[in-house]
């Protein structure tokens, strides 16, 4: 499993070799990801939110599994977070455990989930609202102590410690607390699970195992392990289904894609291998040179019926079905064209606004396919010249080697009265 940390320390996030996101909402939540959070192991709305939308841009991430453990905490922010789990749960697989406690804002995250189990014992709800006065001026009174206020605005000092709390102020903030509670059940009532009015009638009670789910807080009794078992079962069924949706829709063979190929057979850690430059192996006699861009080009995509290092599976030959002008079938740009653009931007490491800008633009494939050459020998000319390349291995010595011995026999045929000689780079 990968700890994946981004944005300056502010999100983290457990990555599964199946390309599950595990997300930890632990202890008492606040709002914002400051020093004193990090020191006592907060969760914040803000941390987690970027967590959240770190996991949902990373293209190994599949499915995303919340790992809660909360009694809840602070209101602000409660709400924007979960409505961004909700809009979340309609791009990926979103599930959620209750690990064992996720009560009140807590309960509001773990329930946006489209799934949500529960261990035996655990327990979930508190569908509710809390606000606490202490009054201290009988204590005041004891130590001689007396305060005295000065302040402009009737209500200026609700909520005073110091003084008791008046019928107005304890009005006023029962009106609060009110609305704090509407919100939430309002929230719980789009879950899906029961409506606002049941989550109203619960009195923001506590439920544990078998009582949650029969009052529709949760959607079943299982551990952790047994829950992210199943997600990432669901996962791979998921990603067969849709190969084959696009088999019957394309009347091409599952492996449409190179992207659907690396989603549906490989996990994250043979993904990312996959991204990496491919060692070049040593030829008996080297094979003459090609320019920069041809190379990259090449590079960017395996051969037909070559293996594919990714996935293990042989490569369709689709060159031999597309015409030479990738448009010239086609009345217009197509969305086979725009996921071809998207899968080779994604090999070629480009960035995503780019490769958003180039099928915004319904740029031909064949254009595409010149501009990700032309970034690739742009980038190997900046190498050679900032003198970063990496050390020659044993493959790229052996080449060097080969070109070494085919310069001497070529000298070694050239009169010895010429003045120059071929040198090996």
């Amino acid at each position: 499993m990968e700890q994946v940390r981004s944005n300056d320390g502010m999100s983290e996030y457990a990555l599964t070799r199946d390309g599950v996101a595990i997300l930890q909402v632990a202890g008492v939540i606040s709002k914002r990801f400051d020093w004193l959070a990090a020191a006592c192991g907060f969760a914040t709305y803000e941390g987690l939110g970027a967590s959240l939308q770190s996991a949902l841009s990373d293209y190994r991430v599949r499915a995303i599994l919340l790992d809660v453990d909360s009694p809840g905490g602070q209101v602000d922010g409660m709400l924007d977070l979960a409505d961004q789990i909700l809009a979340a749960r309609a791009k990926t697989p979103v599930w959620s455990v209750a690990n064992s406690v996720a009560a009140s804002a807590a309960y509001a995250l773990a329930g946006s989930a489209e799934k949500l189990y529960l261990p035996r014992l655990a327990q979930v709800g508190s569908i509710g609202a809390v606000m606490i006065h202490i009054d201290q001026s009988t204590q005041d009174q004891a130590r001689g102590l007396q305060y005295s206020a000065v302040f402009s605005g009737t209500r200026k000092m609700d909520g005073w410690e110091h003084a008791a709390l008046s019928s107005e102020a304890r009005a006023a903030f029962q009106g609060r607390v009110d609305d704090c509670r509407d919100a939430l059940c309002d929230l719980v009532g789009r879950q899906g699970r029961m409506s606002a009015k049941d989550a109203l009638a619960t009195e923001a009670a506590v439920y544990s195992d078998s009582d949650a789910v029969e009052a529709k807080l949760a959607d079943g009794i299982r551990t952790f392990d047994e829950v992210l078992a199943s997600l990432t079962a669901q996962v791979a069924q998921n990603s067969q289904i849709r190969m084959a949706a696009v088999a019957a829709n394309t009347g091409a063979s599952a492996m449409t894609t190179q992207k659907d190929q690396m989603l549906s057979g490989a996990s994250p850690t043979a993904i990312a291998t996959a991204h990496k430059p491919a060692t070049i192996e040593a030829s008996a006699a080297p094979e003459p040179v090609a320019s920069a861009p041809v190379v990259a080009a090449a590079a960017a995509k395996p051969k037909p019926s070559e293996t594919c290092a990714t996935c293990g599976q042989v490569m369709p030959n689709d060159d031999d079905d597309m015409p030479a002008d990738p448009n010239a079938s086609a009345p217009g740009y197509t969305v086979e064209m725009a996921m071809e653009t998207m899968d080779l931007c994604a090999i070629a490491k480009v960035p995503v606004s780019d490769a958003k800008a180039l099928v915004k633009a319904k740029t031909p494939i064949t254009t595409v396919r010149s501009e990700l050459a032309r970034r690739a020998a742009d980038a190997t000319d900046a190498l050679a010249v900032d003198g970063t390349a990496k050390p020659a291995g044993a493959a790229e010595t052996a080449v060097a080697a080969a070109w070494d011995s085919v310069v001497q026999e070529i000298n070694s045929k050239m009169p010895t009265n010429r003045s120059a000689r071929l040198t090996s780079a």
